[in-house]
């Protein structure tokens, strides 16, 4: 599936689809629940997938200040 697709069927803007796929915007919990209602992958997984994501990007930057 492309971004496009995807933020056709989520609802979402493309803009935001491939700012979370670069990283650059959190999936909040709005869009895990547009993510599961697509993918049928569950939102709490979204949810968890970002606080990963945010506590690596945090310890990463604390290491290299």
């Amino acid at each position: 599936m492309t971004q496009m697709e995807l933020a056709e069927r989520s609802g979402r803007p493309l803009k935001t689809i491939n700012e979370i796929v670069k990283g650059k915007t959190a999936i909040t919990p709005e869009t895990a629940i547009q993510l599961e209602r697509v993918l049928g992958i569950p939102a709490r997984f979204w949810s968890n997938r970002e606080r990963h994501y945010r506590n690596i990007w945090r310890i990463r930057k604390r290491r290299s200040v």
